[in-house]
């Protein structure tokens, strides 16, 4: 054979058997370049996956092939078991296969793993012990990003100590004078009390002491576990290691997908360093993460400061998202002097139909969500800097320029529009209305530019606690009467204050449909107050 020219050997190749063709390949180099391709074959991996660095394999009989591929181009992405029937358990030895190969094998930077069998098997310590073994996650700070939970690990080589429960001092919470008699009487047991839990205590240092000394490392599957629990996906886990931007170091992003929770909570994250550091791993972050059929609604919660363009490319690549919630400071400050976003256009295949967010966001975020239906806008209030001293003050420029941006939205679709105040804020947009005139000035009262609203809802902040006076619904009437589609009013459920009698409601109802032409009767104003009946209750 080794006299036959390449183009014979190539065409003999190509009707061997895998296993003769391993042999083949052994024999030597000529003979490996030869049958190399034809042995990857029966395995559907072409030369187009090798040049493109991509490796899907289903099996663990395949899992040498990393090692094999690895030596004729560096493998940049490796898809397991994504071919494999729904139902197929896949048994933990499997697993252990596959992590003894990713610990031998040149670091790869995109790993996904898919688990179809999830009603059998939910991966609790297979994700954990594969995780552990993969050198670039084993050996770097891991960011585990899973539905609503998100959570930071660091390596170390041994476990937190674990103190026992202390009693607390007096003083430590807010008790009354009687049970501050109590303690008194009752000192000694409780100085006793003290006693005996610094003695416990020290036996648990001196056993942290012994096993750090005397016993192996701490494995990192028992400290992934410890920091983030039990491990479950049940469509694919993604191992990405990403470079910290500005850093000389690397960050093991962990995805973790979950049907049933279609939803990704974005929150401050803690461990990572100073806040440059966490800047710069929310970007390597929302670069990275692709959720695809797994993201439906987004949350960022308040003080997790990203980055505007990045946000927005994350959204451009969740084509399934359909709801979109901002907290205070989920975003970091806009400049002033940043251009004004372009107008939102038509887009048939966009599924966002609810945003939440403060106003000061809105103009920015509505170019992602053209099609939005329901717009909820957080209370806003100045910044510290401008605000008046104990006095929360509305900010009533971003409200106005929101509801100019709403304006633009293209279509002839109604709109539901959320409002949320607190009655004893200043510059509350009824607060010194003009008696409505036609000829209002609509940059003035840019309510009088939104004529697809057609359903109001109005609830207090949350954090205020505090209630609508039926002197604040009074003085809030003209102020309706500016958006000229309005036909439904609804307060939320507790935002009203519930000793309104039936006949304040009665008379507050009236007084709306006499100026807002669009209520067609008080059915249509609903208070939703507990006590009473119907809708003005």
């Amino acid at each position: 054979m080794d006299k036959l020219p390449d183009e014979l050997m190539d065409r003999i190749c190509w009707f061997l058997a895998s296993a003769e063709l391993w042999k083949v390949v052994q024999v030597s180099s000529r003979f490996r370049r030869l049958a190399m391709l034809p042995y990857l074959w029966h395995f559907d991996i072409s030369q187009e996956n090798i040049d493109a660095g991509t490796l899907t394999l289903s099996s663990s009989k395949s899992f040498h092939l990393i090692l094999v591929v690895a030596r004729m181009s560096p493998v940049k992405r490796l898809i397991c078991f994504k071919d494999v029937l729904a139902g197929s358990r896949l048994s933990f030895k499997t697993y252990q296969r596959l992590a003894a190969v990713l610990s031998v094998a040149d670091p790869i930077p995109d790993i996904v793993i898919y688990n179809k069998q999830y009603l059998l098997q939910r991966t609790r310590r297979e994700a954990a012990y594969l995780l552990s073994h993969i050198p670039s996650s084993a050996n770097s700070t891991l960011l585990l990003v899973r539905s609503s939970a998100m959570g930071v690990s660091h390596p170390r080589t041994a476990p937190p100590i674990q103190w026992k429960l202390l009693p607390p001092p007096f003083g430590a919470y807010n008790l009354p004078t009687t049970m501050k008699v109590l303690i008194v009487i009752f000192g000694i047991p409780l100085l006793f009390a003290y006693l005996v839990s610094a003695l416990v205590n020290s036996v648990v240092l001196m056993r942290w002491v012994w096993r750090r000394l005397s016993q192996p490392p701490w494995s990192q599957e028992k400290r992934i576990l410890e920091d983030f629990g039990a491990l479950a996906f049940d469509d694919w886990m993604r191992i990405q290691t990403l470079p910290i931007p500005g850093k000389q170091q690397q960050l093991t992003l962990v995805t973790l997908t979950d049907s049933r929770w279609p939803v990704l909570v974005l929150k401050p994250l803690s461990g990572l360093g100073d806040k440059a550091a966490e800047a710069a791993a929310y970007s390597a972050l929302l670069a990275a993460v692709d959720l695809g059929l797994h993201l439906e609604r987004l949350t960022v919660e308040k003080n997790t400061n990203l980055v505007l363009s990045e946000l927005l490319a994350f959204l451009a690549r969740h084509p399934h998202l359909t709801s979109i919630q901002l907290e205070a400071n989920a975003v970091h400050a806009i400049a002033d002097n940043d251009p004004p976003p372009a107008p939102a256009l038509p887009d048939a295949e966009n599924k966002v139909s609810m945003l939440t967010l403060p106003a000061c966001y809105l103009p920015y975020l509505l170019p992602a969500a053209p099609n939005v239906r329901h717009v909820s806008l957080l209370f806003s209030s100045l910044t510290y800097r401008l605000r008046p001293k104990f006095q929360a003050t509305f900010d009533l420029p971003s409200y106005r320029t929101a509801l100019k941006a709403m304006a633009t939205l293209p279509g002839t679709h109604p709109l539901t529009l959320s409002l949320a105040f607190r009655p004893t804020a200043a510059a509350l947009p009824w607060l010194l209305l003009p008696p409505f005139s036609p000829a209002l000035d609509p940059t003035l009262f840019p309510e009088t530019l939104l004529p697809r609203v057609n359903l109001l809802w109005l609830y207090t902040d949350p954090t205020a606690h505090q209630q609508f006076r039926a002197a604040d619904i009074r003085r809030m009437v003209p102020w309706l009467a500016l958006f000229p589609g309005l036909q439904k009013l609804s307060f939320a459920y507790g935002t009203v204050e519930s000793h309104i009698g039936v006949e304040v409601r009665v008379e507050l109802a009236e007084a709306i449909c006499r100026d807002c032409k669009g209520i067609g009767t008080p059915q249509d104003v609903a208070f939703n107050i507990s006590q009473g009946l119907g809708v003005l209750g």
